[in-house]
């Protein structure tokens, strides 16, 4: 197994840690925060800390299982984090990825930018096929992190560790050799006069569940469960990223310009291969009646049609739902039919549900 003391990237050295290291480590690694979003770094961390950890790092047994580096800043020689692969198995070629960063260098991509050398040196010389790792249910600037290297989410462990006493979910990531390198993927970001619809984050999620949650929002779509959890999002956010790389589905998030305040979210769920897809949509409460639903339709339409390369749009709207009907009407949709007893309610009732149509050469000409 290939190993390495010395990596590098355009901004930063990785090495291997030494001695003379000790003292900036301790003073670097020595902070709350750090240890709040860590498994095993403790606070405080002494100089005695650092030294054990350098020792137990140039140790030749551990090396065999655990290639450990310093991140410094190549400008300035400045230590700024720690990254390394644990736990490696040569038999099954995995590995854990951790890490840590200095809390003044924060958001400043140095982690993302550090990975994904780790990444490359994990597949293309230490010869992995699966590179794993953790974070804190809580901990959505790592979970950016691990979505930025292309690392997918595979799960949560509940409780599955105590921190401070206290029973602490787990989000599980991984990303395998054939996934590498990532395609870099564009995200997608559109603006209308007062909304901005762009590609969900993970990140995203905890101001999902506030707006969402509503019983008439619940009443009125197929799939959006009232009362809406944060494990509910979770949930939500791992199904939207399989269907569209399964099927190219879209799901984007509606914000307000400006505020940035998320106000819902809009959907295709598409069939390319035969230019169609039916469109949904849920707007939070306190926005309803401002005309924004009709504002994010009209624009994913346009998208549909002149960017993904639709025929024919269709939306499914529950019989009683008004608001969306009178959208589907303004936007030029005409009702095609309505289907009895098409979805059933968990109490047993069944739904009807009326469909509307909107084709290409008709959006066209009222464009």
């Amino acid at each position: 197994m290939k190993m390495t003391d010395r990596l590098e990237t355009e901004r930063l050295i990785l090495r291997l840690p030494e001695l003379e290291d000790a003292e900036t480590l301790a003073a670097t690694i020595n902070h709350p925060e750090i240890a709040k979003t860590t498994l095993m770094i403790p606070y405080p961390y002494t100089i005695s800390d650092a030294e054990g950890y350098i020792i137990n790092s140039r140790d030749p047994k551990t090396r065999e299982s655990e290639h450990r580096f310093l991140i410094f800043l190549k400008d300035t020689g400045k230590l700024v984090g720690g990254i390394g692969l644990e736990g490696i198995k040569p038999r099954f070629k995995r590995a854990e990825i951790g890490y840590w960063c200095a809390v003044d260098h924060w958001g400043k991509g140095i982690v993302t930018e550090a990975m994904k050398r780790i990444l490359k040196y994990a597949f293309e010389e230490v010869e992995l096929n699966r590179v794993f790792t953790l974070c804190f249910a809580e901990n959505f600037a790592s979970a950016r992190v691990m979505e930025k290297c292309g690392m997918k989410h595979e799960g949560t462990g509940r409780e599955e560790i105590i921190k401070y006493d206290k029973p602490v979910d787990m989000h599980h990531y991984a990303i395998l050799k054939s996934d590498w390198p990532p395609e870099e993927k564009v995200p997608i970001h559109m603006e209308t006069e007062r909304l901005i619809l762009r590609t969900p984050k993970f990140s995203d999620l905890e101001n999902m569940v506030e707006p969402i949650n509503h019983p008439v929002i619940s009443q009125f779509s197929a799939h959006i469960k009232y009362p809406f959890t944060i494990e509910d999002a979770h949930e939500w956010y791992k199904n939207q990223s399989w269907t569209e790389n399964t099927y190219g589905h879209v799901t984007l998030l509606i914000f307000l310009k400006g505020s940035e305040e998320l106000i819902g979210s809009i959907w295709f769920r598409a069939e390319r291969h035969h230019k169609k897809a039916s469109i949904a949509y849920w707007i939070g409460s306190k926005h309803w009646n401002k005309g924004y639903a009709t504002e994010a339709v009209r624009e994913m339409i346009r998208y549909g049609f002149t960017e993904l390369g639709l025929e024919r749009i269709t939306a499914g709207i529950i019989v009683g739902n008004i608001s969306s009907a009178r959208v589907a009407g303004k936007i030029g949709m005409k009702l095609e039919g309505t289907a009895q007893k098409e979805w059933w309610e968990d109490d047993g009732q069944p739904i009807d549900c009326h469909h509307f149509v909107l084709y290409k050469e008709d959006w066209e000409k009222n464009s």
